[in-house]
């Protein structure tokens, strides 16, 4: 009934029936987490009282709002199924303020932390694994040893 009951108040925040999100949100915060895993979406993104979602893989979502759409990460709270460094690079290049994940690599985490944005996370691993969980995901690894997200995102760009 809760889950319902948080399903239908960010609907009703998407339709402008509601308060924005700025004037609780912590509650907002939980309900884009919730909506995240009910739509089966990757990425939520809420900023200025509009929430989008997104689903495409691996970091390219982040990669396409922060060339073609920069202000919509400006202050963000953003809901990611799972956190890597290079989307951590992403969010702290585009000025994100907060993230709420199920998924979070101690490496991001820090690097998310060390920027000064708020983290929340259900669970955290030591390195996100490639799909088939042989290995550190491809995007990551071309990440080790690298702790400026410009240079970071440069490293991601050309891959």
């Amino acid at each position: 009934m809760k889950k319902i009951i948080l399903l239908l108040t960010v609907v009703l925040t998407l339709f402008g029936c509601s308060k924005p999100q700025s004037t609780k949100p912590s509650i907002a915060d939980e309900q884009m987490l919730a909506y995240l895993n009910d739509q089966q979406v990757s990425l939520v993104v809420s900023n200025n009282g509009t929430i989008t979602e997104h689903n495409q893989r691996g970091v390219k979502d982040l990669m396409d709002l922060l060339e073609n759409d920069p202000q919509r990460l400006q202050g963000a709270v953003v809901a990611d199924k799972m956190i890597g460094k290079a989307a951590a690079a992403l969010m702290v290049l585009g000025g994100v303020k907060q993230v709420y994940t199920n998924l979070i690599s101690t490496p991001a985490k820090a690097m998310l932390e060390n920027a000064g944005i708020q983290v929340s996370a259900e669970e955290e691993i030591p390195m996100i694994l490639n799909r088939n969980q042989t290995d550190q995901c491809p995007m990551d690894k071309s990440l080790n040893g690298v702790d400026d997200p410009k240079e970071c995102f440069n490293i991601l760009k050309n891959r």
